[in-house]
């Protein structure tokens, strides 16, 4: 039993392996967030939402929705990102009330938590973990009943550093969960920013635009000659999912594109750099796909000794990389490559790449607390993406390495039901806190059978495929959704 090959390009060259010893450092710094884990395992086999009275987990009327802002956040500061953000609140309030939120608007008696803003007193406080946050709330940790005062999805409205990634994993194993945060250099919220993403998302589901995304999923990888990571991404992940017999979105009427790198030298043209910044800026020759997913290595800088290290964090790298390190600029895809005129409206991108939705403090996988970054800290892509003025709905990525383990049995057997199901999810027009689900189930799940290992060798692999799915977060509001029924069909070719 050997360890998973890691995804991810640093300044030096590849990422550096997996240390047995970091399992026992990490458990016992974050004991009650491993138990929170177990927790998630233990109700795997069904959904977090309770379906006793037939509630639907995408209908808000059942579910709720709600916000979460730090307790220490200035008021002044929340004042403005709740205005910069009311045309997603309204767009929100309305669906699960069925009337605007005007002042004078009387809330059906017994309904009043489907709703909720979580500020001050009852937002989250420095140390939280979500079992001492839901129990604030009154709630326990459990299926989820949003009118016991927690409504199922919930945004988190904050950077890193002031509602930790921990939180944000550790809640959504049984909630779903997103977060959101836009900021200027000097660490200042991005009004404009945040005004842009709500009024997007408003205007998508509103059905504002004329210039709707096509009704196909188009699919990137890169395979690099020699590089046993993205060979098993290639050969254990993209090629079954693309297999005919897993019919991926015939069922939901889909089309399917795929860009594809191959191991017979760093210029195959399929995934090469030119292809990935026309899906990224939504201008392929055939329209911009409602739903992309792209797995490919990703950029990791050093944050002491490279001054772009904020530009380039999780940015995408190309099939043209030939692995000489550092990855050139012209083999990679940041977010400053993000173009004025791209058009990313109405879409869902899955984005498998290490650091993708950006990094924690220190490194989960050395046995040391080794630090690899100033802060916990967002990568800029999935942010220029969200706020762009033709910005996407939600961003599913990483936060942290990532590793084959993601859809590899601990025999090194691939498993891609994960990542089947919540493409397939996606485009049955579930909402993306929803569809998401899955991993939760498989690091919870996995999790659960770490101290049940035959030997330290098997317990530590265990361990890094629990951490490897815990690390999949969603930028963006979780209860996005791709409007499947309003998409333009795809023309096939003849």
């Amino acid at each position: 039993m050997r360890t998973p090959p890691p995804f991810g390009a640093c300044d030096f060259g590849l990422l550096e392996p997996f240390d047995p010893s970091a399992m026992e450092r990490v458990k016992a710094a974050s004991a009650q967030q491993q138990l929170l884990i177990a927790a998630a395992a233990a109700q795997s086999s069904s959904h977090s939402i309770d379906t006793s009275d037939d509630q639907d987990p995408n209908c808000l009327h059942d579910t709720g929705w709600g916000v979460i802002f730090p307790r220490d956040m200035d008021h002044a500061v929340v004042a403005k990102l709740k205005d910069a953000l009311a045309p997603l609140f309204d767009l929100r309030f309305f669906e699960i009330y069925g009337f605007d939120s005007k002042p004078e608007a009387r809330v059906p008696e017994g309904e009043e938590d489907l709703f909720r803003i979580f500020e001050g007193g009852a937002g989250y406080r420095e140390g939280d973990d979500a079992a001492i946050w839901l129990d604030r709330q009154g709630v326990d940790l459990g299926q989820v009943d949003a009118k016991n005062g927690v409504p199922f999805y919930l945004l988190i409205v904050a950077s890193p550093e002031d509602i930790p990634f921990d939180f944000q994993t550790g809640l959504d194993s049984h909630w779903g969960v997103g977060r959101i945060w836009f900021a200027h250099k000097d660490g200042q919220p991005d009004y404009a920013a945040f005004r842009r993403y709500a009024e997007s998302v408003h205007d998508y589901e509103k059905l504002k635009r004329s210039d709707r995304a096509k009704k196909f999923a188009a699919v990137y990888a890169t395979r690099h000659a020699g590089d046993p990571a993205t060979g098993s991404l290639m050969e254990q992940l993209i090629l079954p999912l693309l297999d005919p017999k897993t019919r991926l979105g015939v069922g939901q009427g889909f089309g399917r594109r795929a860009f594809l790198g191959g191991d017979d030298g760093p210029h195959t043209p399929g995934a090469g750099r030119e292809i990935l910044g026309q899906l990224l800026n939504g201008q392929l020759p055939e329209g911009r796909p409602a739903l992309v997913f792209t797995g490919c290595h990703g950029r990791f800088p050093d944050y002491q000794s490279n001054p772009e290290y904020h530009e380039l964090l999780g940015a995408l790298i190309a099939q043209e990389w030939d692995g000489t390190p550092p990855p050139a600029d012209d083999v990679v895809f940041a977010a400053r490559n993000l173009e004025h005129s791209a058009n990313l409206h109405g879409t869902i991108h899955f984005m498998f790449a290490c650091f993708g939705l950006g990094s924690p403090q220190f490194d989960t996988y050395s046995k040391k607390d080794k630090q690899i970054a100033p802060g916990p800290i967002l990568s800029p892509l999935p942010q220029k993406m969200l706020c762009h003025p033709n910005g996407a709905l939600a961003v599913f990525s990483h936060v942290d390495r990532a590793y084959a383990s993601c859809w590899q049995t601990e025999d090194e057997k691939p498993q891609i039901s994960g990542f089947r199901g919540v493409l397939s999810s996606l485009m049955r027009g579930d909402r993306v806190g929803n569809a998401t689900d899955q991993f939760n189930l498989i690091w919870g799940t996995r999790y659960a059978l770490v101290d049940s290992a035959p030997d330290h060798e098997t317990r530590a692999l265990r361990w890094l495929r629990s951490q490897d799915a815990r690390a999949f977060a969603v930028f963006g509001d979780p209860a996005v959704r791709l409007l499947v029924n309003q998409l333009e069909p795809l023309k096939e070719e003849a």
